[in-house]
């Protein structure tokens, strides 16, 4: 159901007012908000995570290994190998742009679409890293999925946001249960929580495989 364009377009300027207030909290977070024209808020986030490069080496007899990095598949069959971890500052994660609609708010969720930040083009799923989320068992899960039934775009799978709430296999999990408490900054936060905080580059050499993997620090 829609909601008049006339209350629409006044809930989103009271949802950038309130976002003007973090301004803070996202400058320190590298948000930056690119445009804000009604219903669309572009919005630039940069990581700052620096890539971890995982080595394998032959390891001294008696010597202690550490566990296998997050994210790691070791083929059936194949002993583990110790792996050097190396940390090179030159290289981060990818910035990428999101454009939320808040078209209908606060009838339907805050809807998120990828994109280049350069172009502001949609960005296919091969172009984006993923985005993990950490359970309260503390096991992460990745959130960033591609082909969402509907648009057919990379969706973020999470409460609060339009493409998990209108996703067929979520229709016993209603937005008008969470709408009192999302708004755009809410959104922009969980965007930022599963596709930054929790999305650390690593490259793992295990010949002859190379892995690349955006595994969260701290999770299971």
């Amino acid at each position: 159901m829609k909601i008049d364009s006339r209350v629409s377009k006044l809930k989103f300027e009271q949802e950038v007012k309130r976002l003007r207030g973090q301004a803070d909290t996202l400058r320190k977070r590298g948000i930056i908000i690119q445009t804000v024209q009604y219903p669309f808020v572009e919005a630039v986030f940069i990581p700052r995570k620096n890539l971890m490069i995982h080595l394998p080496v032959n390891p001294p007899p008696g010597a202690k290994l550490p566990p296998i990095p997050l994210g790691v598949k070791i083929p059936p069959g194949a002993k583990p190998q110790y792996l050097m971890t190396a940390e090179l500052h030159a290289l981060t994660g990818r910035a990428f742009g999101t454009r939320i609609s808040l078209d209908d708010f606060d009838q339907r969720a805050p809807s998120v679409v990828f994109c280049d930040p350069f172009t502001w083009e949609e960005l296919s799923y091969d172009k984006l890293h993923r985005g993990n989320h950490i359970g309260d068992n503390k096991k992460a899960f990745n959130v960033l999925l591609d082909g969402h039934p509907l648009t057919k775009k990379p969706f973020l799978c999470m409460r609060g946001i339009r493409e998990y709430h209108e996703h067929p296999q979520h229709t016993g999990d209603d937005w008008m249960l969470y709408r009192k408490h999302v708004g755009l900054f809410s959104t922009l936060d969980t965007i930022w929580k599963t596709c930054v905080l929790n999305a650390n580059p690593n490259l793992v050499l295990q010949p002859p495989n190379l892995q690349v993997n955006w595994a969260p620090a701290g999770a299971n």
